[in-house]
């Protein structure tokens, strides 16, 4: 229930909205510039680039072991999942966040994250 009771009734985005957003976040996603730069960043620095994906394994990893000691073992094993296809630079990462975007109700956001 809302704190005021115009909130009720506040407009809510359109079916448009809801696809221009997602459409926004893919391009971010996809968009050769942004694409180039993180190329010539990685080449540019071998060593952040191991040491990030490197924290990125860690952090999955970490993520799982504390779904399971909370007892969420659905979320646990799908975060244990996402270590294990983190073994392609960047997937396990990648499918993880849209996830745990999902899980929030960030449709829009999961949708994007996952398109190819």
């Amino acid at each position: 229930m809302a704190t005021y009771p115009w909130e009720d009734f506040a407009p809510q985005p359109s079916a448009i909205d809801n696809i221009g957003d997602t459409l926004k976040q893919y391009w971010q996603k996809i968009n050769p510039v942004t694409q180039a730069k993180s190329l010539v960043s990685g080449v540019a620095n071998p060593s952040q680039t191991v040491k990030g994906y490197g924290q990125q394994n860690d952090e999955l990893l970490q993520r799982a072991k504390d779904a399971f000691k909370s007892g969420n073992h659905a979320e646990g094993v799908r975060h244990s999942l996402m270590y294990l296809l983190n073994g392609i630079p960047g997937v396990g990462s990648a499918l993880d966040e849209a996830g745990n975007k999902a899980g929030t109700g960030d449709y829009k956001g999961a949708v994007a994250d996952t398109a190819p």
